[in-house]
């Protein structure tokens, strides 16, 4: 990208009249305008100043509203969004969420995925990361690509101790489910690295290395994993931690954490992302902050741990200690995406160390990014890429008093006006640009009522 000075350069969208948080490590905040070409952003300052270098084939006033950069969900089943508020129901009927996953089909899992787009656009989002629990990547991928959301995702269900798994958290199986795993080490082995295609080429959708976790895969295939995850420069991503009492029985048994077995084996690297971590012991985290590692925070599971013995959540503190630190929803099924900042500073607050609003919008926004290894995102700034929200100007939570906590943390999906990915807009006054919203929410609606019918709920 070469733009002379002193002349007018042409690009492809003006932001101009903005507040812009730019959510940068300094909190820094322009009244001014956002130049965008070819998908990254070429120009930001007073408004004045961009005009007179830029010239753009669309122009969009903000009227004062604030602009930032768009939120990532950083860990989101995106296949069961439909399932958010079915699970008082299958417990009502004796049943588990695994009933519910070994019924899904690629249908279920695009119309799961639309929805969840559409919700994620209305609240700010730009992005977000499956943790491994798409039957259908393919299928999922298109439906992001086609609504342009960008996507990162991996191979499905990659465990070979599932039964085990099973064994300790049987309200997560049943049903039939575990027979959509894999039964050996060498089965699961081969669906490692099987979206590391996808960054062949500069798309909207990237592929990482994940495993399911828990405790559910062996020594022999967690190192074959981190092998292909170094070799292809990509994360390697699992659950840990998410239960308390798991980890502490393991630490018990093997007389260290996993932390420390997987520092000791020289498997723990900035390649190395965990979800969850509801317990991490003061050891573990000067390891952790020495590999480099990164982490993914879902306040509502903190706050469950904390209803637990044992939990040791330290999540805004290794992030004032250089760690990466993204926020995911998990399964939104006790508010909509819009209050994951909320969440955030409540879990923390009740942990004892209250994360600060501009922590919490880093965290959505740049750290989310960097717990799957991407680093052009998450920041306004010259030379990133173009994935921002516009507010309305009357937003109500918009005083101008505190824009990391008015952006980060109280903002509401009824303030989002414009989404934009890569340079083009994507949601519009409410609106997606590339998909229905009303077929969206008909068909996700069919698809939940095939599954409930399916298991046997009223």
């Amino acid at each position: 990208m070469s733009y002379q000075t002193g002349v007018v350069n042409e690009c492809d969208l003006i932001i101009s009249g903005a507040l812009i948080v730019t959510a940068d490590e300094a909190g820094t905040v322009i009244s001014g305008s956002v130049a965008i070409k070819d998908g990254f952003i070429v120009g930001l300052g007073p408004d004045g100043v961009v005009a007179g270098r830029y010239r753009a084939d669309r122009a969009i006033d903000a009227a004062g509203a604030v602009v930032h950069p768009g939120f990532i969900d950083a860990h989101m089943h995106i296949s069961q969004y439909t399932a958010r508020s079915a699970l008082p129901a299958l417990e009502r009927a004796g049943k588990t969420m695994g009933h519910w996953k070994a019924r899904i089909s690629t249908a279920d899992e695009v119309a799961s995925a639309r929805l969840a787009i559409l919700d994620l656009f209305r609240a700010g989002y730009t992005g977000f990361v499956d943790p491994g629990t798409v039957y259908d990547p393919d299928a999922v991928a298109e439906t992001a690509s086609q609504a342009g959301i960008r996507a990162w995702l991996t191979d499905p269900y990659v465990a070979d101790l599932g039964h085990e798994l099973a064994a300790s958290y049987p309200e997560l199986f049943g049903g039939g489910f575990l027979e959509r795993w894999p039964r050996t080490t060498d089965e699961a082995k081969s669906r490692v690295g099987g979206q590391l295609f996808r960054n062949k080429e500069d798309g909207l959708v990237r592929g990482f290395v994940g495993l399911y976790g828990e405790a559910s895969d062996s020594s022999e295939l967690y190192r074959h994993a981190v092998e292909v995850a170094r070799s292809g420069g990509v994360t390697v991503q699992e659950h840990l931690g998410y239960r308390q009492a798991g980890a502490i029985s393991k630490e018990q048994r093997h007389g260290r954490t996993t932390v420390q077995r997987l520092a000791d084996a020289e498997l723990l690297d900035e390649h190395t992302s965990f979800v969850h971590m509801n317990r991490v012991t003061a050891a573990d985290a000067d390891l952790l902050v020495h590999a480099g590692a990164s982490l993914v925070w879902c306040p509502y599971g903190q706050m469950q741990a904390l209803s637990r013995p044992g939990a040791q959540p330290r999540m805004p503190e290794l992030w004032r200690r250089g760690l990466p630190v993204g926020i995911g929803s998990d399964i939104a099924r006790i508010g909509n995406l819009d209050v994951l900042g909320t969440l955030a500073v409540s879990a923390s607050t009740m942990a004892g160390d209250a994360a600060r609003p501009a922590e919490v919008l880093q965290m959505r926004c740049s750290g989310a990014a960097r717990t799957v290894g991407a680093r052009d995102l998450g920041e306004l700034r010259v030379g990133l890429r173009a994935d921002l929200v516009i507010r309305w100007p009357a937003a109500s939570q918009a005083l101008g008093a505190d824009t990391d906590l008015e952006t980060g943390v109280l903002g509401a999906r009824g303030s989002v006006r414009t989404v934009i990915v890569n340079g083009a807009v994507v949601l519009d006054e409410d609106q997606p640009t590339r998909f229905d919203a009303g077929e969206t929410v008909t068909h996700a609606r069919a698809s939940a009522l095939r599954l409930r019918e399916s298991i046997g709920l009223a």
